[in-house]
This record gives structure tokens, sequence and C-alpha cells, in this order.
């Protein structure tokens, strides 16, 4: 059985470099939904989830749940900045630097957010 292990650990390591260097999205992807089931287990194991109703039923529920989700989001989102920036690099001007999410999606969010903005808040 640790031959196997073993041979899919090394097959999974191989997987995440490759990806992380050629598809640092990609990499990042895959950083980001690995998270999930980390932040989850460690909700459930402190008892964050006893009080919490599913489905939701009242406004104070879907509110509560739409909080954790966005947290969740945005812990998933700073494990991921922080795993892409340790295996994947880009340079300003010649001196090296860690990948940050900003180096790939920040034109795409400004851009997505004056999308949203825009029609609410015109000029």
């Amino acid at each position: 059985m640790s031959e196997l292990w073993e041979l899919a650990h090394r097959g999974l390591s191989k997987l995440w470099s490759d990806c992380a260097e050629q598809f640092p999205l990609s990499g990042r992807h895959i950083a980001h939904e690995l998270s999930h089931p980390l932040f989850n287990r460690a909700r459930h194991a402190t008892g964050m989830l006893t009080d919490s109703r599913y489905p939701e039923r009242t406004g104070t529920e879907m509110m509560r749940s739409t909080a954790r989700l966005a947290w969740d989001e945005y812990c998933t989102e700073a494990l991921a900045d922080i795993l892409t920036g340790a295996i994947s690099s880009t340079d300003d001007g010649g001196v090296p630097r860690p990948l940050q999410l900003w180096d790939l999606w920040g034109g795409a969010n400004i851009n997505s957010l004056r999308d949203v903005l825009g029609p609410a808040h015109p000029a």
C-alpha cells in the first residue's frame, strides 16, 4: 500500500509542479480548491457550524451563510496567493518577485468592477 501511496504522491507532486510552472492560473485554481476542505474541516472541528441550519430559512440564516461563504472564499484566495507566490514568479523591470493573484487577474477584476458599478453610479 505504501508503494501505491508513494506513486500517487509523486504523480500529484509532478502534476502540481508542471501545472504551476506552465499555467500559474491553473496551479492557483488547484491551491484554491484544495484549501476548501481544510477550512471546512477546521470550521467543523471548532464547532462553528453547530448553530447553523441547512437549508437556511430566515433572512438572518441566509445572511450568516452568505457571510460564511464570502469569508471562506477570501481565505482560500489568500492561501492560494501564498502558495502561488511560493512556486511561481514574475519580474518587475528585471527584478524577480513572487507571482500574486493581482498579476493574473488584476486588470480583469477592475474592468468587471467598472461594468457592475458603472450603470449603478454613472459619472
